[in-house]
């Protein structure tokens, strides 16, 4: 599986494109999905996500501070 984050407007935010997102391949009910360089997202009112899965599915997602 891997992520993408978007503002609003749906414009990729720089550093969270897919192509920057480690891939997770594992069964787990507490993963924190990761980008390459990118730590903390900008501060936003608003975020798209947008998941690629692959023979996987997705039951839940949470923001954690």
């Amino acid at each position: 599986m891997q992520a993408a984050i978007a503002d609003g407007h749906g414009t990729m935010i720089p550093g969270f494109e897919r192509e920057n997102c480690k891939t997770f391949t594992a069964d787990s009910v507490a993963h924190q999905m990761k980008w390459r360089g990118r730590t903390e997202l900008p501060a936003a009112t608003f975020v798209k996500l947008h998941f690629f899965l692959r023979k996987a599915e997705l039951f839940s997602f949470q923001f954690v501070d």
